[in-house]
């Protein structure tokens, strides 16, 4: 305990000094947040728990494992879990002599994170590459088994959030800017446009549609620029942001960097749409305990009809990037990526 409390002394210091330095740059309202997250960590009946959750939660895909708890071995002060082999999630040479694909796995991360997001809202919420393990699937040794460790720090989020949340990334996606404004003044974010900036990765205003598996040199010459000309706007936005939103916001950061780190960019806009679909699929009429058959069918129609729409933009991402590269290739128009390193 002592040692705990020395360890937030210094973090607060820390960040006070930071603040003191550099006075557009304030965090310090970050200390209590952490403290109450590294307590929640350090109950390890809690994590059991938490394990025991997330298997209920994801036992239905078979690509997802949680390993057994041995409560008879586990007290507040030591939790007793069973062993699993496997390697890193973003080890590559283990993937390789597992006969595993990475993009397979890149895939199941951001659907997992996704189911967990949206449709049962309660998240793991340190999912860095040390708390995921990949084995192969029993039964189908071809395939990749995400093995989830470490579920100390979760995050559980009400129906209203999850609800809003789902709406704000489904208009996202669907570029409806109004809405995109309307649902995020309920999560209690009044700069909508910075928000869709940090959930797309790129500018909300900039992107001709909210797909994509890769940032363009323009998205991310344009985010820089966002980054050092408003970097205050960023420092109040993230002080007001609602902590689940922060959360979140790491996690697609790792997810992010899992896709850079594996070589294999996933479409994770358009995984993540469809689960916000879904999300929004499982919220029946307040008057009702379970969906209504009308329900049922209107929000099947309802994933339906978002489903094709999906497929026709993705047809036509895949489509477009076909066609420029095969100009680059015809030598129509220039290779851009080439002629800013070469100017560079």
């Amino acid at each position: 305990a002592f040692n705990f409390d020395g360890d937030m002394i210094t973090h607060e210091i820390i960040l006070k000094l930071v603040k003191w330095g550099f006075p557009g740059f304030e965090f310090d309202w970050l200390g209590p947040d952490l403290k109450r997250v590294l307590v929640q960590e350090l109950d390890f009946v809690k994590e059991a728990n938490n394990a025991e959750r997330t298997y209920r939660d994801l036992g239905h895909n078979k690509w997802i494992y949680v390993p057994k708890v041995y409560w008879d071995l586990t007290s507040k002060r030591i939790m007793t879990a069973e062993f699993i082999h496997g390697c890193k999630v973003n080890d590559i040479e283990g993937l390789k002599a597992m006969k595993l694909s990475p993009k397979d796995v890149v895939i199941k991360m951001i659907e997992v994170f996704s189911e967990q997001i949206f449709i049962h809202g309660f998240m793991h919420a340190d999912p860095h590459p040390g708390n995921i393990l990949v084995r192969p699937q029993p039964g189908r040794p071809s395939s990749a088994q995400l093995v989830l460790l470490d579920h100390g720090l979760y995050r559980e989020f009400d129906d209203e959030f999850r609800r809003d949340y789902c709406y704000v990334f489904k208009s996202l996606v669907l570029r409806d800017e109004r809405a995109v404004k309307e649902y995020s003044a309920r999560l209690g974010i009044v700069n909508y446009k910075l928000f869709a900036n940090l959930l797309l990765m790129r500018s909300f205003e900039g992107a001709a549609v909210g797909l994509g598996d890769k940032m363009s040199k323009e998205d991310v010459e344009r985010m820089l620029s966002h980054l050092q000309s408003g970097m205050a706007e960023y420092v109040v936005l993230f002080r007001a942001m609602p902590r689940h939103i922060l959360l979140i916001l790491r996690n697609n950061n790792l997810l992010r960097s899992l896709n850079h780190e594996l070589g294999v960019p996933a479409n994770r806009f358009s995984i993540m749409a469809r689960y916000a679909v879904q999300g929004l699929a499982s919220f029946a009429p307040s008057s009702d305990r379970r969906p209504s058959f009308s329900h049922r069918f209107h929000a099947f129609k309802e994933r339906l009809t978002f489903t094709a729409w999906l497929k026709a933009y993705e047809l036509m991402y895949f489509l477009n990037r076909m066609a420029m590269r095969t100009l680059i290739r015809l030598r129509i128009i220039p290779n851009m990526e080439q002629v800013m390193l070469a100017a560079g």
